[in-house]
């Protein structure tokens, strides 16, 4: 019971580390204003996973894959989902429609000037990164750090 309870404070510190990363990230670039969306797109996919990778590798040593896969891909999987609900709800689309919601994330975001109200206008500068590559190599390099990370640990006997 002891060890189960340890796992789950591990998991869940290195989830702080990486939603922390995470919002460091998404507030210095967006206090820049004008900054490009694919470097803050790389910088979302890169940098917390990789913190939160070396937090497992560090700390965490002699885990399962499941315990890795958990606290990497879960976090990958509930951020896509967060942000694509989200979008979905804003505007008004049927979470059914991913091709639709996601082209008019990048519509909405090449129309930023021409928005007259500012919320929308602050929702689709902010959601601007998101899009297919974002998902589909984000979680591609995330699965990547996770059998890396996996391969490198020793299995518990």
């Amino acid at each position: 019971m002891v060890q189960k309870n340890d796992a789950v404070k591990k998991l869940m510190i290195g989830w702080l580390f990486m939603a922390t990363t995470y919002t460091i990230i998404c507030l210095s670039f967006f206090a820049a204003e004008d900054y490009d969306k694919r470097a803050l797109s790389l910088s979302l996919i890169l940098v917390p996973y990789v913190i939160g990778a070396i937090y497992y590798a560090v700390f965490c040593k002699n885990k399962t894959a499941l315990f890795y896969t958990l606290g990497l891909l879960l976090p990958c999987f509930i951020e896509r989902l967060m942000i694509y609900g989200a979008s979905a709800y804003y505007y008004h689309i049927s979470l059914f429609y991913p091709k639709k919601i996601m082209r008019t994330i990048a519509d909405e975001g090449s129309n930023i000037g021409m928005m007259h109200y500012e919320t929308v206008a602050n929702f689709a500068n902010t959601i601007v990164f998101f899009n297919w590559h974002y998902v589909i190599g984000g979680t591609l390099f995330t699965i990547l750090l996770t059998m890396v990370l996996t391969a490198f640990q020793k299995s518990p006997k």
